[in-house]
């Protein structure tokens, strides 16, 4: 389908739920990033389920941020979670406990409860990202990743 300049542009990112959906991934860095993230979820005998381990949202070139309060069961990730406020906006507040840089992308972790379950948004460090999320992922990142 060819988009015009009046239709929207639908999201593409990706909600990774199991390590086989990270198979199919393009980029190398965040295929062994996730496969090595997925592989440290779960203790050895242990079943991993999304909702109480985690998963991972991938982020691609044209994708609006705050989609993923839409699309996902995640939050909007420029905009607070009570919609009244904007990254850039004195009352923002952001959905990410922290980002850390890794190089050719960032992730940034969102807890979703006191259980450690979370959402790792990948943010990727390329052309057609949203300017403010890279912006904002430039600013607050760590290049020290945190334990779950």
């Amino acid at each position: 389908m060819k988009l015009t300049r009046n239709q929207p542009q639908v999201a593409t990112m990706l909600a990774l739920r199991d390590q086989a959906a990270v198979a199919g991934l393009g980029d190398d860095s965040i295929r062994a990033y996730l496969e090595e993230r997925f592989e440290g979820l779960t203790e050895p005998g242990e079943t991993y389920a999304p909702e109480t381990h985690g998963w991972f949202l991938l982020l691609e070139p044209g994708d609006d941020p705050d989609e993923a309060g839409q699309v996902f069961d995640c939050f909007p990730l420029l905009t607070s979670s009570t919609g009244c406020a904007r990254y850039g906006d004195p009352d923002f507040r952001s959905p990410f406990e922290w980002i850390t840089d890794l190089g050719s992308f960032y992730e940034g972790v969102i807890l979703m409860s006191d259980g450690g379950d979370f959402v790792g948004v990948i943010i990727p460090k390329l052309s057609g990202m949203d300017a403010r999320l890279l912006e904002y992922c430039e600013t607050h990142a760590s290049d020290e990743p945190m334990e779950l």
